[in-house]
């Protein structure tokens, strides 16, 4: 009985929702929920949706922004037109486009799978702008992850040098807290490479 009441209130909130919501808001969170669904054929639906949405010009800037941050994170077999890097990308232009605000974390999430994609692409003066991005912010651990990541770029475009100097500092940078060097021996390894 409990579950049947459950299941009646939940349904009353959606009625509720999809007269009081615009539209927009409403296809986000029908999509969110396919995808959370597990079943394979919704997720797919959801998936072929969001992509309408995150590349259809004419939809509101935030619903673009929504829809490719929701496709940043699935994975690149789901998606069907582009990858999730470019979602990430996406996302992160609508933002900085009035889109709305992203908070620290979500921000970073998207910097690290935009910058990713690109680097696995080779394309590295992209994935050098979203690493530079992600070195900004106040996180350590972010930090130390666009240093690694940047230092690769570098030995990819033969300054190896550069590398085992940025990888150096960020290490010196770090000394202060042990606890909070977690890419410290990466780092340490990743000098080595580039020092041979």
């Amino acid at each position: 009985m409990k579950q049947v009441a459950g299941l009646l209130l939940l349904m009353a909130a959606l009625v509720v929702f999809a007269r009081t919501a615009p539209a927009a808001d409403f296809s986000i969170l029908s999509a969110a929920a396919r995808i959370q669904s597990g079943d394979a054929q919704q997720k797919a639906h959801a998936a072929r949706d969001l992509e309408l949405w995150a590349t259809d010009h004419k939809q509101p800037t935030e619903l673009r922004r929504e829809a490719s941050e929701l496709l940043a994170f699935l994975s690149n077999r789901e998606l069907k037109s582009n990858k999730r890097h470019f979602y990430a990308g996406t996302a992160l232009a609508l933002a900085a486009d009035g889109g709305g605000k992203l908070s620290e974390k979500l921000e970073a999430s998207l910097l690290r799978i935009a910058g990713d994609g690109y680097f696995e692409e080779g394309k590295l003066v992209m994935a050098r702008a979203y690493y530079d991005r992600l070195s900004g912010l106040a996180d350590g651990e972010e930090q130390d992850y666009a240093a690694l990541k940047l230092g690769w770029i570098e030995i990819n475009q033969a300054h190896s040098e550069l590398a085992f100097d940025r990888w150096l500092a960020r290490i010196d940078a770090r000394k202060r807290d042990a606890s909070k060097q977690t890419l410290r021996t990466p780092l340490l390894k990743d000098m080595g490479r580039a020092w041979a």
